[in-house]
């Protein structure tokens, strides 16, 4: 899984993208709120030690609804711009809606401008195909760079080129419709496992804006590629068991390392005149903290190994001592206290999951 994250802070975030329609029903609306702030509430409350960040197109309806809210609850918001900010504002009907995105754009934490798909057009016009484009190539985006995406659709198989529904459709196929019509070369050799998605379904104002047939409205569920758009009442056990993984290296990494940047050499070992990026300094800490963690957890299991068979080495002389010499007594009690040294030494080992830390660790490295 991946996440974008603040240039200034190294630590692991939980990143939800956003897609939503932009013509939701009013009367809807309160109920939406209430069951996003549920949805990012308990997600605070889960993963206490990861930062929960949004990533938001900011277009009008769904997107500035999730955005409102995750601000009240001090959630930072990464803008992802398809075009250039003034080619952007274009798509914003009234004025009205044009100050709701500058207020909120005002309050992002960072902002991603995408470059244009064919680099420019040579009149400067985007046609409104163009512009689907881009659209889906900011979804994509999205999709790519979070852990969960948080789909306020109506549950109706694509209807445009960048649309709500193809958002979902990509994030749980990898194929965006007029923009990719294959799998990425990412999910060739491997399960797409970036495919967890929370669905509240809306309405949409239109004539014929009604939930698709069978499907609640304001209902919620957990979809997958695997499970399909069955309703569960929580994350899905493989990928909660991947988020409570990321938590747990980021507990260890403040609580071994801090919160400062561990020194590295640089895996391509620098090029000569040419700085490194922000996203390769990141993937060298990364590695520096796996591989610290790994030195760590390491050193761990060979204490917990000699401590065991120390205490079983002890238990061998008892035990010959005991049989050669029935007095005193004491040796018994002895060698029943260095055995349940040995068994507590093996369960603290279990439980505080040494050996599986170790190896998780050097192969993250």
């Amino acid at each position: 899984m991946q996440a974008v994250l603040p240039s200034q802070d190294v630590g692991m975030h939980l990143t939800i993208g956003v897609t939503g329609h932009r013509d939701l029903v009013a009367n809807e609306i309160p109920q939406i709120e209430a069951r996003v702030k549920q949805f990012l509430g308990g997600l605070k409350k889960r993963f206490p030690d990861l930062d929960v960040q949004l990533l938001t197109l900011l277009a009008d309806g769904g997107d500035q609804l999730v955005t409102r809210v995750a601000l009240q609850l001090g959630v930072p918001v990464i803008t992802v711009l398809p075009f250039s900010q003034p080619e952007y504002e274009k798509d914003f009907e009234t004025a009205a809606e044009l100050q709701r995105f500058l207020h909120l754009l005002h309050q992002a934490e960072r902002v991603i401008e995408l470059p244009l798909i064919h680099g420019e057009w040579d009149d400067g016009v985007f046609s409104q195909d163009e512009r689907n484009r881009q659209y889906a190539q900011a979804g994509a985006f999205i999709s790519n760079h979070c852990q969960i995406l948080l789909a306020l659709w109506d549950g109706k198989p694509p209807a445009a080129t960048g649309g709500t529904g193809a958002v979902v459709h990509y994030h749980l196929t990898t194929v965006m419709q007029g923009y990719e019509h294959q799998q990425t070369s990412a999910q060739l050799l491997a399960d797409n496992e970036n495919d967890l998605a929370y669905h509240i379904a809306c309405s949409r104002d239109r004539p014929d804006g009604q939930c698709k047939e069978g499907l609640q409205p304001l209902s919620c569920s957990w979809i997958t590629s695997d499970s399909g758009k069955a309703i569960e009442a929580d994350i899905p056990p493989s990928y909660a068991s991947m988020l409570d993984s990321l938590q747990q290296f980021e507990r260890d990494r403040r609580r071994y390392l801090g919160v400062h940047a561990v020194p590295g050499a640089m895996l391509d070992g620098g090029l000569p005149g040419i700085p490194p990026t922000a996203s390769v300094k990141f993937v060298e800490y990364l590695f520096d903290v796996a591989d610290h963690l790994a030195v760590h957890y390491q050193a761990q299991v060979n204490r917990n190994l000699f401590g065991i068979y120390g205490l079983a080495t002890l238990m061998g002389l008892v035990f010959i001592l005991y049989s050669e010499y029935s007095e005193p007594h004491w040796l018994l009690w002895l060698f029943l206290g260095l055995f349940a040294a040995g068994v507590a030494l093996h369960i603290t080992a279990n439980r505080r999951e040494w050996y599986r830390k170790y190896l998780d660790y050097r192969a993250l490295a």
